[in-house]
């Protein structure tokens, strides 16, 4: 199964690499939106995670397709297995940052706690945190000895307790916060249609840009949900149900295509979900794909 393995990963990779580059261009050549809108500059920080999510799956792929067998090997396999799941909840927790930003929106003074959370230095510090747990808990492994290089063997009391649990922990309040960013949102929308106008002209088109940007918002918001759950939760189901069931084969099975599938779905998606959302994105997006046509 490395050599499948292997080659999927060499893929999906490849595929990562070159969405996220190009939103991680488009979001620099938008440097005047950058400055504007704090959502695009956590979204980069998002692309940036993905990238370097990228990178690390092609460092293990090149070595599941080597399949050496020794110390160096298996003990490099467990390594990037720890650090890819460090870097997958990084970047499940720059969502929840963009989630608490989104949040901050609705608010005519934003709370200075979430000024706090969703800053620079925050995104950072959380991502060399979680990252440097991930070496802690690979560390810690190694007293055990070796594992295959399979990513089946995620499937540990470890890994549940410091990766799978902290996910479903972090899905459920993305869940939460994007609810109460819904109900915020028809809440000043109801107040805005009762606030006397006078010019009734003007009162309809507050309405109309009010329904379309929900309309807008509504779309994003379910398809972020909705690819953060299908992300999540079939591995976290697979695990858990590895874990009361003591590894069985068909369990095990199921971690690996949760691994190479699933959880990947996030990062693949990300940028093209930006794209049909955001015109920014799409504009400057179509200006970059037209610089690899030839002249005619």
């Amino acid at each position: 199964m490395s050599k499948p393995a292997g080659i999927t990963g060499l893929f999906i990779a490849t595929l990562l690499l070159s969405f996220h580059g190009s939103s991680i261009y488009v979001a620099i050549k938008s440097n005047k939106q950058l400055q504007k809108n704090r959502f695009s500059v956590l979204s980069l920080f998002l692309s940036l995670s993905d990238f370097a999510m990228g990178i690390e799956i092609i460092y293990g792929s090149i070595l599941l397709l080597l399949n050496s067998h020794g110390n160096a090997y298996l003990y490099q396999c467990m390594a990037v297995n720890h650090i890819v799941a460090g870097t997958v909840l990084a970047s499940q927790f720059h969502t929840l940052m963009i989630c608490l930003e989104r949040l901050g929106s609705t608010f005519i003074n934003k709370p200075t706690i979430l000024h706090i959370v969703t800053s620079n230095v925050s995104v950072v510090l959380c991502f060399v945190l979680i990252n440097g747990f991930a070496l802690l808990r690979f560390g810690l492994d190694t007293l055990n000895g070796t594992f295959p290089c399979d990513q089946r063997y995620t499937a540990t009391p470890s890994f549940l307790y410091s990766h799978d649990i902290p996910a479903l922990t972090i899905l459920i309040l993305v869940v939460l916060c994007y609810g109460v960013i819904m109900y915020r949102m028809m809440k000043q929308r109801k107040t805005i249609g009762v606030q006397p106008v006078q010019n009734v002209s003007i009162s309809v088109d507050i309405r109309s840009k009010n329904n379309i940007r929900m309309y807008k918002n509504v779309i994003t918001l379910g398809a972020i949900i909705g690819l953060t759950l299908i992300a999540t939760l079939p591995r976290s189901i697979a695990v858990f149900y590895s874990y009361s069931v003591g590894g069985s084969e068909s369990a095990l099975n199921f971690v690996w295509i949760a691994n190479h599938v699933f959880v990947l779905l996030n990062p693949l998606f990300d940028p093209l979900i930006y794209a049909f959302t955001v015109r920014q994105y799409r504009e400057h997006l179509i200006s970059f794909s037209k610089c690899f046509k030839k002249p005619q």
